[in-house]
């Protein structure tokens, strides 16, 4: 009777890049699966690639979910990273500077940068449900539930995310490519419920404008109760 063989399978080992690097970073949180083709397809066609990701298509497209988490860090690490937080920081704390409490100003602007740096991803994630609740609200009629509305919001968020990953070595260079960004990804997030929800330009910016405002609203009461927390254990 013949020995049986062994077989010996060798898996070729390809030279450790960039790309495998990424590749790999990707694949370890689970989002390589359709990464590229889920931002090509709604920066491109947003209706077709939301449509398609409510049917057939779905296989094809990375989780929303995870997408925009992954994209938030990365965002997140570069805005800290270079010190953008700071001038956040700073702008918030204009108020205290007008007011001639040059003590209190150092302080609550440290206090706010910290709190900033600690739970940028959070306030950035924060945006989306209000964001998918300001879609709902203007688009009712078009029966797509919450939690469709929510899908359609963060693979938006993320297309703006990689907007902003790609011009933020401009927005270094140049404040203004600050407001640029701004204005380039409120109007492509128009486009998006225009293309994807139909209706008219018009209601597309006021369902935009109106999700940003609530959730500007609620950032400054949160950074107020922040304040007057710290004020407490002055």
């Amino acid at each position: 009777m013949e020995a049986p063989k062994e077989i010996v399978i060798r898996k070729k080992l390809h030279r450790i890049t960039m790309r495998y690097l990424f590749v790999s970073i990707l694949d370890a949180l689970d989002v390589e699966k359709g990464f590229l083709f889920s931002l090509k397809s709604f920066f491109l066609n947003p209706k077709s690639a939301f449509e398609g990701y409510l049917n057939d298509d779905r296989y094809r497209h990375s989780n929303p979910f995870k997408l925009a988490v992954v994209l938030t860090a990365i965002t997140v690490f570069l805005t800290i990273e270079f010190g953008f937080t700071e001038l956040i920081a700073d702008e918030l704390n204009d108020g205290y500077r007008s007011g001639g409490q040059t003590e209190q100003a150092g302080e609550t602007s440290a206090m706010f940068e910290t709190t900033i740096n600690e739970y940028y991803n959070v306030m950035m994630l924060a945006a989306l449900p209000v964001l998918a609740l300001s879609s709902l609200l203007f688009y009712k009629k078009t029966g797509y539930n919450y939690a469709e509305h929510l899908t359609l919001n963060c693979f938006m968020f993320s297309v703006t995310s990689v907007m902003y990953c790609i011009s933020f070595p401009l927005q270094m260079w140049s404040s203004t490519m600050m407001t640029v960004y701004v204005i380039l990804s409120f109007g492509y997030q128009i486009w998006v419920y225009r293309s994807a929800l139909g209706g008219t330009v018009l209601r597309a910016f006021m369902a935009s404008l109106t999700g940003y405002v609530i959730y500007f609203l609620l950032f400054v009461v949160v950074m107020i109760l922040v304040v007057l927390t710290h004020m407490a254990n002055w």
